[in-house]
């Protein structure tokens, strides 16, 4: 047999094999849509499972002394453990979404069983949930605060994040019987089906799209706003600093109503301070600031009683200002009347975080970390509609939010903006930095 029909029937055999595994994938990402949306679905997040696989594994196989490097460290590292089975088979798109009949807090997520003994297991061994009550079409899972629930039976499992508790017991029975899910040829699942992003993010007013490169994650999408909306004309942002570790500035006003909220016994009517914004705000956040903070410990005093004892001491915490564009006088007078402000300090119960100051000027209303903060004055040179930055190098040389600075080191900057193209329709654009180029973005954060 001659060179030639060896190379002839090699590059045959590879194109059946191709042809194939192409179509498994297509046969993947077809069932993945079947039975698991429900019809009333609002906003709904894809995660294309598969094109994020297929993209790491490219990757590897460009760069393999990273990927092995890594992975005999983690073995070296890491005392390997019994493997615990999952017990559900992983789709080629998992979809997370909420429900207009529910509240916007409420997220549902659907994923094929494929053993309910190893999935039952799974649950109560690795996420601590504990079966809670059992019907003849699914079996109960729960946390302790019943914040988090799964059900399933020996078909589907249902994940439901459930911070308000709402009843959802008639969606659960609807998707167990595959009633009122989406069926093809609809709007919505035809929509989802023309992303090709390895996330997407769908509702009526929105998609966005983020894509994961090789050392950069890209945000794109339109936003289209709704009558009340209004973008103020001219656009006006601030100088910021160049050592400034995020900046953000939004030009936006809402005329609709905004009703009410309560904070422990304090209620804030919303109405009453968007009346007097004027639609620019502008926040940056640079260095740190000290404050004092209470630190309360107990004794014993000659009596034997427990006392406590209050020590004030310095902290630093990150000098954040934000400045709001308004009828400065009446929005600062509304917030003193309604115990919001209390002598240029802002309600603790309303920002616990931090203590947050709060002053004027004859525009402006500024809230800061720092009680005597530098403020620029708002002009009109902004290029955006909403533009946001992170410079992750700053975040981490000045130590700032030390409660996620998980891997900071591999990222670089974050840069996001909004654009009006039309009347109602913003387009974003964005883009998450690494400082290496060559690795798959969602790789050099897991390791």
């Amino acid at each position: 047999m001659n060179i030639k029909k060896i190379i002839i029937r090699a590059a045959i055999c590879i194109s059946v094999l191709l042809l194939i595994f192409i179509g498994i994938l297509k046969y993947r990402d077809y069932m993945s849509y079947k039975n698991v949306i429900h019809k009333e679905a609002s906003t709904i997040i894809k995660l294309s499972v598969d094109k994020t696989a297929k993209s790491i594994v490219f990757n590897a196989l460009k760069n393999p002394s990273y990927y092995y490097d890594n992975n005999t460290k983690n073995k070296d590292s890491i005392k390997v453990k019994d493997s615990l089975k999952t017990g559900f088979s992983l789709p080629s798109n998992i979809f997370i979404y909420t429900l207009k009949s529910k509240p916007s807090t409420t997220w549902f997520s659907v994923i094929k069983i494929k053993d309910s003994s190893d999935f039952s297991q799974y649950l109560s061994k690795k996420y601590a949930l504990k079966p809670i009550s059992k019907n003849n079409n699914y079996t109960l899972y729960s946390n302790n605060k019943n914040t988090l629930t799964v059900a399933y039976n020996t078909e589907k499992s249902i994940l439901i994040f459930n911070p308000s508790q709402a009843n959802v017991d008639d969606v659960l029975l609807e998707i167990f019987t595959n009633k009122n899910t989406l069926i093809p040829n609809t709007e919505t699942l035809d929509k989802l089906k023309k992303q090709d992003a390895h996330v997407s993010i769908v509702s009526p007013n929105k998609i966005i799209n983020l894509m994961v490169k090789n050392g950069n994650l890209d945000i794109h999408g339109q936003l289209q706003l709704s009558n009340q909306f209004e973008i103020p004309k001219p656009l006006k942002s601030v100088n910021y600093s160049k050592n400034n570790s995020l900046q953000a500035y939004l030009n936006l006003m809402y005329k609709g109503n905004l009703g009410t909220v309560t904070i422990d016994t304090t209620t804030i009517h919303l109405d009453s301070i968007n009346y007097n914004l004027n639609g620019y705000y502008s926040l940056f956040v640079d260095g740190k600031t000290q404050q004092e903070d209470t630190i309360v410990t107990y004794d014993y005093n000659d009596d034997f009683e427990k006392v406590p004892i209050k020590t004030l001491v310095n902290k630093d915490v990150p000098n954040i200002n934000l400045q709001l564009d308004a009828n400065a006088s009446k929005l600062f007078q509304y917030l003193n009347n309604s115990i919001i402000v209390n002598q240029k300090t802002v309600n603790s119960k309303i920002f616990p975080l931090y203590q947050l100051h709060a002053d004027t000027t004859n525009q402006d209303v500024l809230i800061s970390t720092q009680k005597q903060a530098n403020f620029s004055k708002l002009n009109t040179t902004a290029k955006h509609v909403f533009s946001l930055q992170v410079d992750f190098n700053q975040v981490k040389n000045q130590q700032l939010f030390t409660f996620f600075n998980f891997n900071l080191e591999q990222l670089n900057t974050l840069n996001i903006t909004a654009n009006q193209e039309d009347q109602n329709t913003l387009s974003i654009k964005g883009k998450l930095s690494s400082k290496n180029k060559k690795i798959n973005l969602l790789m050099q954060l897991k390791n």
